[in-house]
């Protein structure tokens, strides 16, 4: 009876992890969709992306149940993603389109800040360098 529970714990939170990861792969569809990315570094992010669900999965796999990975899990796995995107995506898309825009709001606020602060700097030097005393003669 143990064996079948574990099981069955193990089946519940492979399909919760598969719902997770079709949530952040809905998430970053529509902020890539939001940010209007250009084609070669859409590709960075998509790697970047793998990677990090790769890693999530591997360290819930590892949690859940020591890292053993059999075709039942790889299907839950893939069932949850299915699930979240049948049931839940309608029902989350104003709240993952809000995170979206405001995940592009806010780096394009800092991208557009990084590329202010130069100019600024520039100038505050530039003003330092006028007013600075003049050197003493010893």
């Amino acid at each position: 009876m143990n064996s079948l529970l574990n099981q069955l714990q193990t089946f519940i939170l492979t399909g919760l992890t598969g719902v997770a990861a079709g949530f952040i792969f809905h998430y970053y569809q529509l902020t890539v969709r939001k940010a209007r990315i250009g084609k070669y570094f859409l590709y960075i992010l998509d790697f970047i992306w793998w990677i990090f669900i790769l890693l999530l999965v591997f360290a819930a796999m590892l949690l859940i149940n020591q890292g053993e990975i059999r075709l039942y899990i790889i299907l839950t796995l893939f069932a949850g993603v299915i699930l979240y995107f049948y049931f839940f995506s309608a029902r989350l898309i104003r709240i993952v389109d809000q995170g979206a825009k405001g995940t592009v709001f806010i780096i394009a606020s800092f991208s557009r800040l990084a590329g202010i602060i130069p100019g600024w700097l520039k100038i505050w030097l530039a003003s330092r360098k006028k007013t600075s005393p003049p050197p003493s003669q010893a």
